[in-house]
C-alpha cells in the first residue's frame, strides 16, 4: 500500500470518527461533557 493511499484512508477514518462524534453529540440536547466525549472517542 503506497503512502498516498494510506494517507487517504486515514483521512476517511478521522472523517467517519468525526461524524460519529457529531451524531453522539446530537443525542445530548445540553451538550456532552468533554470527559465523557473523550471516553467515547477512545
Amino acid at each position: 500500500m503506497n503512502a498516498k493511499k494510506e494517507k487517504e484512508s486515514s483521512g476517511n477514518q478521522s472523517l467517519i470518527r468525526g461524524l460519529t462524534l457529531l451524531e453522539l453529540l446530537a443525542k445530548f440536547p445540553n451538550g456532552c461533557p468533554l470527559a465523557h466525549l473523550a471516553e467515547l472517542s477512545g
